[in-house]
């Protein structure tokens, strides 16, 4: 997940510029879960993204691999970039 996650900010966050910060941050949260967060500066999501239904094959494998961990995932929208989380029972 975390792979494709860097891979998609790599490849779409920073078009037409020579380089982009990529922060990977892990979380415990309380007791029971486990926070990964892969944030960047760039240009943001086009309009018509929708987590609930990617176009593209990453991100339904990203979703695919959350929902089989039981856990959730999440876009932010952030002021400049993007954010998505995943959140995982650290006891699956």
């Amino acid at each position: 997940m975390v792979n494709e996650l860097i891979t998609n900010a790599a490849k779409y966050a920073y078009q037409g510029q020579s380089g982009g910060k990529i922060w990977v941050t892990v979380a415990r949260m309380g007791d029971d879960d486990v926070s990964v967060s892969v944030r960047d500066e760039g240009a943001g999501l086009p309009a018509d993204f929708d987590l609930r239904k990617p176009k593209g094959f990453g991100m339904r494998v990203v979703g695919f691999l959350a929902q089989q961990l039981k856990g959730s995932l999440a876009v932010r929208v952030r002021d400049p970039g993007t954010e998505f989380l995943v959140t995982i029972p650290r006891h699956v």
